[in-house]
């Protein structure tokens, strides 16, 4: 929990951060990426030492959590977190979980949902006037069918986190799953079963009828 206050620390508390959050989903994966530009002058010797000590890295289980990419320019620094998870379930993000009062995903019918809760709490524990810009991105190629992006700009939906909505901000997109993917909800795979025993019924009943046709027509 330290570490992740100390992330949480330099990319919030900074006048001048810019913070870009994406999450890429594809048919069974998904990739998180929280990039941020620090000037250095905002940042001082001290803070850039900790970033590039990796002092700031956030780990699960004493484990590095997300992979950390610094880029160094003259002027800033750019800081760059990502993470994969192999299956469609984000509730373990630990930056929609700390900025917001919660975020998950759930698959329902076929429908993958993407929530948040308000408020954006990173603005409201840390202070508005530290921060330039919050930006969200989803980027997905499945259908989108219902989402309350502030933009949408072809497969890209943004959401832009202002002192203005900060309170009331939330994020919800829901998409449909395309078939063969192997997220198979239990009501669909009832459903699936029911259909199976009938036919498997019906197949046995014909073969009873047959079996007791043939025995007929020998007598």
């Amino acid at each position: 929990m330290k570490k992740l206050t100390l992330l949480l620390m330099c990319i919030f508390l900074l006048t001048g951060c810019t913070v870009n959050y994406s999450l890429d989903i594809n048919d069974n994966s998904i990739k998180e990426s929280a990039s941020l530009k620090i000037s250095k002058e905002t940042l001082g010797s001290e803070g850039l030492a900790i970033i590039k000590e990796n002092k700031d890295k956030l780990t699960k289980d004493g484990i590095p959590y997300y992979k950390k990419q610094v880029t160094e320019g003259f002027n800033d620094v750019t800081i760059k977190y990502t993470h994969n998870y192999e299956d469609l379930d984000i509730s373990s993000s630990k930056f929609l979980n700390q900025c917001f009062r919660s975020g998950k995903s759930t698959i329902e019918n076929g429908v993958l949902i993407i929530e948040t809760q308000a408020p954006f709490q990173c603005y409201n524990k840390y202070g508005t006037e530290k921060i330039t810009e919050a930006t969200i991105v989803i980027n997905t190629k499945l259908n989108v069918l219902e989402n309350n992006a502030d933009e949408v700009n072809g497969n890209k939906y943004i959401w832009n986190i202002t002192a203005d909505n900060y309170y009331e901000k939330t994020i919800l997109i829901k998409m449909s799953m395309p078939k063969g993917n192997g997220y198979l909800l239990n009501d669909n795979k009832t459903i699936i079963m029911v259909g199976i025993s009938i036919i498997v019924i019906i197949f046995i009943g014909i073969i009873y009828m047959l079996i007791r046709s043939k025995k007929n027509n020998k007598i």
